[in-house]
């Protein structure tokens, strides 16, 4: 859980993305952008009408691949996070001995000196969770 204080909203302030190795190496340190969503350019954010749900589109280049990035409140536990990352065509180089690992995202960015971050730890052995696998040769990497 996340302070709520100041309020929580990407859109303005954006997000840095980290993933880390069992090893400690960092595999992703990437900052999403703030920004309202363009059609021009077809990147930004877009978020719901109670402020409680937003979502990141980009092609991917400037964003190290990563094209998709979610975050929503959890209605029925205050400062709880659900939020999911979706990236292609980016040098993430994660093998199996890099497993497990740890997903981070900042919502102050870019050091969560307010405390405004979620980390998340990977531990558990597939088919048990949570847990990440590599998948199609170890060209995608899954984390649930």
């Amino acid at each position: 859980m996340i302070p709520l204080s100041p309020t929580l909203d990407p859109l303005d302030r954006g997000v840095r993305l980290l993933l880390t190795a069992v090893t400690g190496a960092d595999l992703l340190d990437v900052t999403i952008p703030a920004g309202a969503y363009d059609r021009v350019t077809k990147s930004g954010w877009k978020v719901n009408g109670a402020h409680t749900a937003w979502r990141f589109k980009a092609p991917g280049p400037a964003t190290q691949g990563i094209e998709m990035v979610t975050v929503k409140l959890q209605p029925k536990v205050t400062g709880a996070i659900k939020f999911g990352v979706k990236g292609k065509n980016g040098d993430y180089a994660v093998t199996s001995t890099d497993l497990p690992v740890t997903a981070m995202i900042v919502f102050d960015v870019p050091a969560a000196n307010g405390g405004q971050c979620v980390k998340v730890e990977f531990p558990a052995t597939p088919p048990a969770s949570p847990a990440c696998r590599l998948l199609a040769g170890g060209a995608t990497l899954k984390c649930k």
